[in-house]
């Protein structure tokens, strides 16, 4: 398994916070190369799945089902993607402080088979592509909510 981690406190009530960063909706200004979101049910809970594609080269895209594996409004969610013995898990863990809501991210890559041979290659791609995830979460929330 490899895995990263980051936290950031955004300037935001925790249920507020909690739905902006966790909404399928909301994820093209998190990962601008996600080029279209598919919801396959009608309330996020655990078990809920949608299917999210992305373009990481002009011309090269993926698309991938991803599954919330975890969903505890407002303090916890985790979002697992599984291709081919390969599973990226997102966690993300919610908690109120004096200056808004801090976020803590950790995102972990595992892998079978030939995967295990590759992951840590699997991870760099993954922190290129998503590590400054709740930075930009805090980024257009804070913008979103100083423009209201």
């Amino acid at each position: 398994m490899a895995s990263f981690e980051r936290s950031v406190v955004v300037n935001g009530p925790l249920a507020d916070v909690f739905d902006f960063a966790i909404e399928p909706d909301n994820l093209h200004m998190f990962m601008p190369d996600i080029t279209k979101i598919e919801k396959e049910y009608e309330t996020i809970e655990e078990g809920a799945h949608y299917m999210q594609t992305r373009e990481f080269k002009p011309g090269k895209s993926h698309t991938c089902k991803i599954t919330f594996a975890k969903y505890d409004s407002p303090n916890h969610c985790r979002v697992e993607a599984y291709q081919k013995g390969l599973t990226c898990s997102y966690d993300f863990t919610f908690t109120a402080v004096d200056e808004g809501t801090k976020i803590d991210y950790l995102a972990e890559a595992n892998g079978k088979w030939f995967w295990k041979i590759m992951i840590g290659m699997v991870n760099r791609m993954v922190e290129k592509a998503d590590g400054d995830y709740i930075a930009k979460v805090k980024e257009n929330y804070e913008q979103h909510n100083s423009a209201n």
